[in-house]
């Protein structure tokens, strides 16, 4: 694997470049500002622990730049980490390019904050538990999601705080627990409890889904 960084002396935020392969490898990193992590064709296995694990609370982006294909797995014998991709900020997806997941351990993506997903393509082929769990809200807007073969939620979203803030304009400093579809394709199958479990809404304005929308659980 080989790893490069893009820094801006004006802000603070850095972006990692991550290219090639590693069947023992984990991209880790803390921080106190916004980051972009670019994943640049990289095939990265840890069959200890989490393949990528961002441990900085701000807004952390996960770039995929188009004609690229990334592939993350984790290690059935992890018994510590909480997703193959664990992020504890802010977690937007962005670009054209494409992200395999293989969890055989915990969550497949798992963010202490919000989850947003704009063009991308990610594929997520096997979970011990959820395929995306996350905390405050999920927003997918474009791209193309297909979870199969997770043996709990296909994604769950949970609240952060004690209690709702209701929805906000343009999402900003939300936490509501609610899951967001407006546009899009989603697939799921083979999912071992609900496809969608939100601690609040479950909104579909726009989009496609490609799975029983009846399996879905939330609470308002």
């Amino acid at each position: 694997m080989q790893a490069s960084t893009v820094g801006d002396n004006t802000s603070g935020e850095i972006t990692y470049i991550l290219s090639g392969s590693s069947d023992d490898g984990e991209f880790y990193m803390e921080g106190e500002y916004k980051a972009t992590v670019r994943l640049n064709g990289l095939t990265l296995t840890n069959p200890d622990s989490t393949a990528i694990h961002l441990k900085d609370g701000k807004r952390m982006k996960v770039n995929l730049p188009e004609g690229t294909t990334n592939t993350l797995t984790n290690g059935a014998t992890d018994t510590n980490s909480k997703g193959c991709l664990h992020s504890k900020g802010h977690t937007e997806f962005t670009g054209k390019g494409t992200l395999n997941i293989v969890s055989n351990f915990a969550h497949a993506i798992y963010s202490k904050e919000y989850v947003s997903i704009k063009n991308c393509t990610i594929n997520i082929t096997k979970a011990k538990k959820d395929g995306i769990h996350c905390q405050e809200y999920f927003l997918m807007e474009k791209g193309t999601v297909k979870i199969s073969n997770v043996e709990d939620d296909g994604i769950q979203v949970e609240l952060k705080g004690d209690s709702s803030t209701g929805e906000k304009k343009d999402h900003e400093d939300e936490d509501t627990g609610n899951f967001y579809m407006t546009g899009g394709t989603m697939s799921m199958d083979n999912v071992g409890s609900k496809n969608i479990k939100a601690e609040g809404k479950i909104s579909f304005s726009g989009g496609t889904q490609n799975f029983d929308k009846t399996n879905i659980q939330e609470y308002l």
